[in-house]
């Protein structure tokens, strides 16, 4: 993954912020949140101060929340 890669909810992730499921933890849901469709993984590196954001921005694609 670029660290310009541009991720975005998608409607799965939208319904996660608006219903709280409790599917994500609160590293993943802090990290769906900062993704909408402007931030870069670099700004959501920076944003989060998760060291290991890639990982989550992996899971959260493969669980269908970002795209």
């Amino acid at each position: 993954m670029a660290l310009d890669t541009v991720y975005d909810k998608t409607q799965l992730g939208r319904l996660e912020i608006k219903n709280r499921s409790g599917e994500l933890n609160p590293i993943q849901r802090r990290i769906l949140i900062l993704a909408d469709g402007r931030r870069t993984a670099e700004n959501i590196l920076k944003f989060s101060r998760v060291a290991d954001y890639q990982r989550i921005l992996d899971e959260l694609v493969d669980g269908g929340f970002l795209e």
